[in-house]
């Protein structure tokens, strides 16, 4: 199942109305605009983790498509999901493919804790790859809808700033 609704994700988090935050982040180790920089300020031994994961890479394009997760405890994780190379707003730098498999393993993580435990996860996301990253959100809402969509175990909510 897929929502859409108007709200401000971090703050949703902070707060514990969202368990399970995904947002896009490119693989250099910086956190520099949108919902990265927000959850950097918010949660900096998440940005610290996320750091050390793409420092300690050779070649950190191996981080396209995989994600990391950081437990806030309290229940709460946030997933960084490596869909961009670059922090640049130059031109798009969200990699629609990398995005879907990111998502799609971490759906497969959800689904199974969702089996595991009997009952639907919650998980949200700001407009994924849409913002700082200039993906077309109409080509990131298809991946997205493809993979949530007539998913029962894992209920997904879209969070935007702009008005729906």
């Amino acid at each position: 199942m897929v929502d859409l609704i108007q709200g401000d994700i971090v703050k949703a988090f902070q707060k514990g109305e969202v368990t399970n935050l995904v947002h896009c982040c490119n693989v250099r180790g910086v956190m520099g605009g949108g919902v990265a920089k927000q959850i950097a300020q918010a949660y900096p031994q998440c940005l610290e983790r996320y750091q050390a994961v793409c420092d300690k890479m050779d070649n950190p394009e191996k981080l396209l498509g995989t994600y990391m997760h950081y437990n806030v405890g309290n229940d709460q994780v946030i997933y960084n999901l490596f869909g961009q190379e670059n922090p640049s707003t130059n031109g798009r730098q969200v990699h629609y493919g990398y995005l879907f498999k990111g998502l799609h393993d971490i759906n497969a993580r959800l689904r199974a804790e969702s089996y595991r435990t009997g009952a639907p996860i919650e998980l949200a996301c700001p407009m994924l790859g849409a913002g700082s990253a200039r993906g077309d959100w109409n080509i990131i809402l298809e991946i997205i809808e493809t993979l949530f969509a007539d998913n029962s175990q894992v209920n997904l909510t879209i969070y935007s700033l702009d008005p729906i």
